[in-house]
């Protein structure tokens, strides 16, 4: 399969969009309410579309065979207690390209652009229940911190850990 890593401009904030609700549909199963899940799509706005229309966040779309197959999202930390770090604000892969190896090429794409800008150190925040993600941190050479966050969806408490890379 022909692989093809490339910054999203704006215009792509609909392809972005349809990989975010495709992937949460499939990955969040039996952690995020089914109602919300359901709720997905449908011509919905989501934080990243925003995001990617405002230029907050950088965005890399990952094309196999031509097809967007997934999207990352990271930039300069969101808090300000960590300014000096990147973060990866979201990953997303379409469930059809799931272990194939185009996670950890979109994420290696992604800590690589914020070690070009100077940045030594990256985080990101993953579901404490999502298992196959924290899987793949580790093993794309993320560590777990004690560090937690928490939030509500759909009347679900959602528990978030804090996973860091250092530069090498």
């Amino acid at each position: 399969m022909n692989i093809a890593i490339c910054a999203a401009v704006p215009e792509d904030a609909p392809v972005v969009n349809q990989i975010l609700t495709e992937t949460w549909k499939a990955a969040y199963v039996g952690i995020v309410p089914q109602e919300y899940l359901d709720s997905l799509g449908a011509g919905k706005k989501n934080r990243m579309q925003d995001d990617l229309s405002a230029a907050k966040l950088k965005v890399l779309l990952l094309f196999a065979d031509g097809v967007p197959a997934g999207a990352v999202g990271y930039g300069k930390s969101r808090e300000e207690s960590r300014a000096d770090w990147g973060e990866i604000v979201c990953l997303y892969l379409r469930p059809a390209y799931w272990r194939r190896g185009y996670g950890g090429k979109l994420l290696q794409a992604a800590v690589d652009a914020l070690t070009r800008e100077g940045f030594r150190k990256c985080y990101l925040w993953v579901m404490t229940e999502n298992r196959r993600a924290r899987e793949f941190y580790r093993a794309m050479g993320f560590a777990p911190t004690e560090e937690t966050n928490f939030y509500e969806i759909a009347g679900k408490r959602i528990e978030d850990v804090r996973y860091i890379k250092k530069a090498e």
